[in-house]
């Protein structure tokens, strides 16, 4: 794979999130969240908080839709929130809520429809 091949000479955020995204193509659960939690932490370590936050988000959706783990998942977008309620809207913020969304939409569509079509204030705790 020739994302495999750029982290052995490059390890940077962005070889690690393309690869993450080769092998979510490929249906591989376990490199998906490898590389896209190397990625997430190596964008923080670069202090892109906006690219950790998501990877963070889709990290909970790669562990709720391939593990099942809704805590793990909860952790994932508990840190997304962290590193992105404060900033202005970005496109990072409609992937998060349209996450959450989309994982909670069979328990409560109207909490789901709230979620994907919330405007800021991204920290207003009654959304």
């Amino acid at each position: 794979m020739c994302f495999e091949r750029a982290v052995e000479s490059d390890e940077s955020p962005e070889a690690f999130e393309g690869l993450g995204w080769a092998a979510y193509c490929l249906d591989d659960d376990a490199l998906t969240i490898e590389a896209r939690e190397r990625a997430y932490h190596l964008y923080r370590e670069r202090g892109d908080d906006q690219a950790a936050a998501r990877l963070a988000a889709w990290l909970a959706a790669d562990w709720a839709e391939f593990r099942g783990a809704g805590a793990v998942c909860n952790g994932w977008l508990q840190r997304a929130h962290r590193l992105l309620d404060d900033r202005e809207p970005c496109a990072d913020h409609g992937w998060l809520a349209v996450h959450e969304a989309s994982m909670i939409i069979g328990d409560d569509p109207a909490i789901a429809r709230r979620l994907a079509t919330r405007q800021p204030s991204w920290g207003d705790a009654s959304a």
